[in-house]
């Protein structure tokens, strides 16, 4: 008897779903904006990826939201305007986000916070992904 037990619990070892359980990745970038071939600011964008893996998970979409930061790189005060487009596999735009930085001090780093959610992780795509406008020293 306990063969028959110990040979099914072996057959459902094999045949069985998975169970789901969610698989987290994360995609960190940084991206430098020019102005007139002049080094501003740096762009860092981290994106958390969830995806759920097993037989018996309900979806396996990924999931993922992008969040950003902002660093100067000049040793002057800076304003500007900015755009930022996410592009996937296929160069189409993902996501876009526009601000406006009214004060960055030499050295100092603007925590934005999240921006965008996203199936798209921020490393792919070719284009480029910040445009910068409005660029000026007070």
């Amino acid at each position: 008897m306990s063969c028959v037990a110990f040979t099914a619990c072996g057959l459902c070892a094999i045949t069985c779903p998975s169970p789901c359980k969610p698989l987290v990745g994360h995609y960190p970038r940084s991206i430098v904006a020019r102005s007139s071939a002049r080094p501003i600011a740096s762009f860092g964008f981290q994106q958390t990826v969830t995806y759920n893996s097993g037989d018996d998970c309900p979806s396996r979409d990924l999931t993922g939201s992008v969040a950003m930061s902002i660093t100067s790189l000049t040793s002057e005060t800076s304003s500007f305007a900015y755009r930022i487009t996410g592009y996937g596999y296929q160069g189409e735009t993902a996501w876009t986000y526009a601000g406006r930085v009214t004060r960055l001090a030499a050295g100092d780093t603007i925590i934005v916070g999240v921006i965008a959610d996203s199936t798209v992780p921020v490393l792919l795509g070719a284009r480029r992904l910040v445009k910068m406008k409005n660029v000026s020293f007070p």
